[in-house]
């Protein structure tokens, strides 16, 4: 908020500057730069900066919109912002566009970045922006994977500022989550502070994946507007309705995800739709569009289906057991010796595990199941 009034104020002073009257220079002036041309200088510093606050705090509509009035004043002048201050522009350029599905506009400001990697200090948000448009055309674990490696390959990069690392964890945490690997996202989460609202939020995402919606929900109301960006103002709201929707409270989780899809009309942020389990907000959507109270489940159903969020079903503690046994045995009648059943029981048990997985064969059971961290001493495993 302070940022974004300081830079308000060089706006201001930048604008009267170019519209005051121009008198000529003053005798025996160095000075080449009228106050005109000096104030057009500033005033791009001004929008540039200001569209990558909006873009930090996850107002992106406001922050599209500063990236127009930017473009159309550098093709209409010969203004151009001092230094290296129209990164931030850029930043937003590449974040306007993840939202947008734009991949030219993303792949633009990606180009333009590139020649000053070396001292691109918020380059992870580029990183993030790049992934999560990844995500939406290849799938979550290929944004991962382009993650990973860009945090990885930090030669000609600068230093990760602790002022950004904390988004990244954040974004790695989201993908995990999304895909099962629960386990990593406990990980993550283990390592950061826990009282910040945007670790609380992840704490309580992880949950809802967990299966566990009152600790989810819990998590999420604890969590208030004050102090929050907008981007946390949605997810609060989103993993709230859909916890609230596995609590058996209908009313509460429709009117949270009324306010959640009036907020991401409001700054723009049409992917929060991909941050919770898909098949329970998709139902929920329609319990909201027949009450009348929001309707998205045509962009739900838009979604590709390798972009989207499940939530595995929890296993009883046979199937745990079961699965255990398999993955120890690797044979069907020895798993069954060990837990003193038949073959053609643990055979029962492997379907249903199976099922409620999402998978179709053992190994890809226990990798899942190593992913989601709810066997002991499952052998690690890679794909």
């Amino acid at each position: 908020g302070r940022a974004r009034r300081n830079l308000k104020r060089l706006r201001r002073r930048s604008e009267r500057k170019m519209s005051t009257p121009w008198h000529g220079f003053p005798h025996a002036s160095t000075r080449t730069v009228t106050d005109a041309e000096s104030g057009g200088n500033w005033l791009l510093a001004a929008l540039s900066e200001l569209a990558f606050t909006d873009t930090i705090d996850g107002h992106i509509r406001r922050a599209g919109e500063l990236v127009h009035e930017y473009d159309e004043i550098v093709a209409s002048t010969t203004a151009k912002a001092p230094g290296i201050s129209w990164v931030g522009i850029e930043i937003a350029r590449a974040h306007l566009a993840q939202e947008s599905r734009d991949p030219a506009s993303l792949a633009l400001a990606v180009d333009r970045l590139a020649p000053i990697a070396d001292r691109l200090e918020p380059w992870p948000l580029l990183l993030i922006a790049e992934a999560a448009s990844i995500r939406d055309t290849r799938g979550t674990e290929f944004a991962l994977a382009h993650l990973a490696s860009g945090l990885e390959d930090t030669e000609g990069r600068a230093p990760i500022p602790k002022a950004w690392f904390k988004y990244v964890v954040n974004f790695e945490a989201v993908l995990n989550s999304s895909i099962g690997n629960l386990a990593r996202s406990e990980e993550l989460l283990s390592e950061v502070p826990a009282d910040e609202a945007i670790f609380r939020l992840e704490r309580a995402r992880l949950a809802l994946f967990s299966g566990n919606d009152v600790d989810a929900l819990l998590i999420a109301q604890s969590v208030g507007d004050p102090g929050a960006t907008k981007r946390q103002r949605v997810d609060r709201r989103m993993i709230t309705a859909v916890a609230a929707w596995g609590c058996d409270r209908p009313t509460d989780a429709i009117n949270s995800l009324a306010l959640a899809v009036a907020l991401i009309d409001k700054y723009f942020l049409p992917a929060m739709l991909v941050s919770v389990p898909f098949e329970q907000l998709r139902e929920l959507a329609v319990a909201a569009r027949d009450a009348g109270a929001c309707d998205i489940v045509d962009a739900l159903d838009a979604i590709p289906e390798k972009s989207r969020a499940y939530r595995y079903e929890q296993l009883t503690e046979m199937e745990l057991r079961t699965l255990a046994a398999i993955s120890e045995h690797r044979n069907a009648n020895q798993a069954a010796a060990s837990l003193f059943i038949t073959a053609g029981t643990v055979k029962k048990h492997l379907a249903a595990v199976y099922k409620k997985l999402g998978v179709r064969d053992r190994d890809a059971a226990i990798l899942r199941a190593g992913r989601m961290g709810i066997l002991d001493g499952l052998p690690e495993q890679t794909d």
